[in-house]
């Protein structure tokens, strides 16, 4: 049977099949402008009912709007066991609006192995930066298992030298840099722009181009391998 694929952590957030919709005993919630680091231990979708400590299936990030983050461990068994992609990782969800518990469009943000982080340096228009960290995955167990911690705020993404400060995945602000210009410990900050005057970022490819990106989008039949076309 093909198509074992669960929703992803925004819509497991919206549906009530298991323990209701919106938070509840395998869904929390935490905000991190109050409690500024946490660390969860999540279960996969498909061995939630197997999970006798009753770890979360779904953690939603409270941002203060409607566009909240969901963190889910896409562990890859039983009814979400043929996934396109990001089997047994972590993946992060955020939603353009209804705080998760209505219709909205999802983004996947990131998936993650174990000693990856995902950061978002301006969190809520904070100015501040917010990470989540894969602090382990352990598929050998039933049901497997997935540990995530969650930091909010600069003074807690502090560092000692350029090791400690790891990618955030995003080309265009340059490479993760331990700052500590104003002593020791530093701060982990981006390089800033890594293309050279006159030059443009590109994220997609994650080049620099002095020309305007243009993209082209043809619609045929099905045939297209018999539609012609030219840039002039």
């Amino acid at each position: 049977e093909i198509g074992k694929m669960c929703f992803n952590a925004a819509k497991n957030w919206q549906i009530s099949w298991y323990g209701g919709s919106g938070e509840g005993v395998y869904k929390v919630q935490v905000n991190p402008q109050q409690n500024r680091v946490s660390s969860f231990t999540l279960v996969g979708i498909g061995e939630f009912d197997i999970n006798d400590d009753n770890h979360p299936v779904v953690v939603k990030i409270e941002t203060g709007t409607g566009e909240d983050y969901f963190v889910g461990f896409n562990r890859a068994v039983g009814p979400n066991a043929q996934n396109v992609e990001a089997d047994d990782k972590v993946t992060i969800v955020q939603v353009s609006g209804g705080n998760g518990l209505s219709y909205s469009q999802s983004y996947l943000k990131d998936h993650l192995w174990e000693g990856e982080v995902y950061t978002e340096n301006n969190f809520a228009n904070t100015g501040e930066p917010l990470s989540v960290k894969v602090t382990s995955i352990d598929t050998s167990t039933e049901p497997g298992t997935a540990g995530i911690q969650i930091t909010f705020g600069s003074d807690l993404h502090t560092c000692d030298s350029n090791d400690e400060c790891l990618d955030d995945g995003v080309y265009c602000n340059g490479v993760e840099m331990c700052d500590t210009n104003g002593g020791i410990p530093g701060v982990c900050v981006s390089s800033g722009n890594p293309c050279q005057s006159g030059f443009k970022c590109v994220e997609r490819t994650q080049s620099c181009t002095s020309c305007n990106e243009v993209e082209i989008r043809l619609k045929t039949d099905n045939y297209a391998g018999e539609t012609p076309w030219d840039i002039k």
